[in-house]
């Protein structure tokens, strides 16, 4: 730094400034400093400044799916609102397994990250409790109760009522749920989608197909919907990705949608707003939800003494051309 000091004809201490990203400095000089820096191929040691200032900026993201579009956009967004605030990101990729989600965490750990974003976690509550111990956690699309982490998500249980309302008020009553397996959020879409079909005096066409969060689970599950004497009247998938499956599956054995069959997505993501598409989708609304996970990692680094906190987004239901009232004759 002295000698990009020397070379910009400042001081030592205003090179500090503009390397940590202070606002106090005038733009001339800011410039002056960042070009004699390039001239000088000088790189800030983010190591040796860390361990100076006692905080590395940098928060640690973990993301369970990157196939998933929605966890995408996600990515994108906290990228940018971290970057807004002077932060930056590094990234670990899990393949929705705990084992492969722990080992991304422990080697983000070794960067010294101030906090962890957990998006789309399958760790146990007790494993979460343990890094929250470790380093300041915020976990997004799940609500972990009684553990040393802050919490970020929609409210499935809910989303998964909006959709069973929308398709039994055009009439539906044969409404299948393809669910999400073990992935977050799956097991409050599936309780809100029983609920609901059970308070509608439905409870006679529950249907639950095992699933996970994958085109792959929808298009499976489409198959054996298919070997079924008769199909249900709509399908409630447990995400886009899910949906698209179905879609597919259903799309090329004649299967019309949704005259025949009605679709809906959870997520709102790329894919259910193509025109080809058009599927009717639960949306969270990830640009919101990024900004709040990066105010809440704020205000844990500021203060964290306080209480942990769960924040729950309402959802929304965007109404597509994938579902439709059902055909008199299977009404």
């Amino acid at each position: 730094m002295e000698d990009v000091a020397r070379e910009a004809g400042v001081s030592r201490a205003l090179v500090s400034l503009v390397f940590r990203g202070q606002p106090h400095v005038s733009e001339r000089r800011r410039t002056a400093v960042l070009e004699a820096a390039d001239r000088l191929g000088y790189r800030l040691n983010a190591a040796a400044s860390s361990l100076a200032s006692r905080q590395s900026r940098i928060i640690g993201l973990v993301v369970n799916d990157l196939s998933n579009p929605y966890l995408v956009a996600g990515t994108e967004a906290l990228q940018e609102r971290a970057e807004s605030v002077g932060r930056r990101l590094i990234l670990g990729l899990a393949k929705r397994d705990a084992e492969h989600e722990q080992a991304a965490i422990e080697t983000l750990l070794q960067h010294r990250p101030d906090a962890l974003i957990l998006a789309g976690t399958v760790l146990p509550k007790a494993v979460l409790t343990r890094f929250g111990r470790q380093v300041p956690t915020l976990v997004m699309g799940r609500i972990v109760r009684d553990a040393s982490v802050d919490c970020i998500a929609i409210d499935d249980a809910r989303g998964a009522e909006l959709v069973v309302e929308h398709l039994a008020g055009l009439g539906h009553s044969r409404i299948l749920h393809v669910d999400g397996g073990g992935g977050a959020g799956a097991a409050p879409r599936r309780t809100g989608y029983r609920k609901t079909m059970t308070r509608l005096g439905l409870a006679e066409h529950i249907d639950v197909m095992a699933g996970d969060f994958t085109e792959q689970a929808g298009a499976n599950a489409a198959r054996q919907l298919l070997d079924r004497d008769v199909l249900p009247t709509a399908v409630f998938a447990a995400d886009d990705l899910v949906a698209l499956g179905v879609l597919d599956v259903f799309r090329g054995a004649g299967v019309a949608v949704p005259e025949d069959v009605s679709v809906v997505g959870f997520d709102d993501s790329t894919i259910a707003r193509l025109q080809a598409i058009s599927l009717t989708s639960v949306s969270q609304p990830v640009l919101h939800m990024s900004s709040l996970a990066i105010d809440a990692v704020l205000a844990r680094l500021e203060d964290p003494t306080a209480g942990y906190r769960a924040v729950v987004v309402p959802p929304q239901l965007v109404i597509r051309g994938s579902s439709g009232t059902p055909r008199p004759a299977t009404a």
